[in-house]
């Protein structure tokens, strides 16, 4: 498998979880819909009907309560309890409606990722994990190999300040890696994406760039 048939296996494991949490969330809005016709229709009935029927008591932690109260009070009871209960099962849906577009859009990130991963691919020259183009200064840990970023050619190979510094190319990109402490390849060889083309011995920052003209297939 490749690492770009890795990285799609990846992102589309990720995509299928945030489905299934989507699933989860139309569960529970489902869930509180019917809630809120239901106390919509107590509302109805008590406070606009003015019907008033001890069966309805259920609904309610104390009922009991109730018996205690004049006509004129247990309408004022019941539709303020009523009204919290709704407007608490209205903020309830909301959370959830805030999460369910959270996560829409996590999963429109990560199909955007294997998008742009189709047109213009290289990877982190310390890991082989795919890495977006530009630049990037690299924390190693050594003895580290160094891995070709992009297939291509080698086009140079400088020394300065006991750092080494190569230059790979092909038809739409070119990497360039300083801060090597030895290569393995001349000028001229052609290597492979993830091929090792050095190594650095000890703890320092690479200084890794690579740029595209245009998508690479």
């Amino acid at each position: 498998m490749s690492i770009l048939q890795a990285f799609k296996k990846d992102t589309s494991q990720k995509i299928e979880y945030k489905k299934n949490q989507l699933v989860e969330l139309e569960k529970k809005k489902e869930i509180l819909k019917k809630d809120k016709e239901k106390f919509l229709k107590l509302y109805i009935t008590f406070y606009v009907k003015k019907l008033y029927s001890k069966d309805s008591s259920e609904f309610f932690k104390n009922p009991d309560y109730l018996t205690f109260l004049n006509e004129e009070e247990r309408f004022k009871f019941i539709e303020k309890a009523l009204i919290r209960k709704i407007l608490s099962i209205e903020k309830e849906e909301n959370t959830i409606t805030f999460a369910y577009n959270k996560i829409l859009k996590n999963i429109e990130k990560e199909k955007a990722k294997v998008q742009k991963a189709q047109k213009v691919y290289a990877v982190n020259p310390l890991d082989g994990k795919p890495i977006e183009l530009g630049n990037h200064i690299l924390k190693t840990k050594g003895p580290l190999s160094i891995l070709a970023p992009i297939a291509g050619i080698i086009k140079g190979i400088g020394y300065k300040q006991n750092n080494i510094h190569i230059v790979i190319e092909n038809e739409q990109c070119k990497a360039t890696i300083l801060g090597l402490d030895e290569v393995i390849v001349n000028v001229g060889d052609k290597v492979l994406r993830n091929q090792i083309i050095g190594n650095v011995k000890g703890e320092k920052n690479l200084s890794f760039s690579v740029k595209c003209e245009k998508p690479v297939s």
